[in-house]
């Protein structure tokens, strides 16, 4: 699940502040909300 994050992690490299909040998302909720919320960060 980490490459996933990594992979969106350098299309959202503009966001520092929201990739710290997804890495303590995915710590806390196993990756399962984090991968909702970086899709729903892409729309915006």
């Amino acid at each position: 699940m980490e490459s996933i994050i990594n992979c969106d992690l350098r299309r959202a490299r503009l966001d520092c502040c929201y990739l710290k909040n997804a890495r303590f998302l995915y710590t806390d909720m196993r990756g399962a909300t984090i991968q909702h919320n970086l899709f729903s960060l892409k729309r915006r």
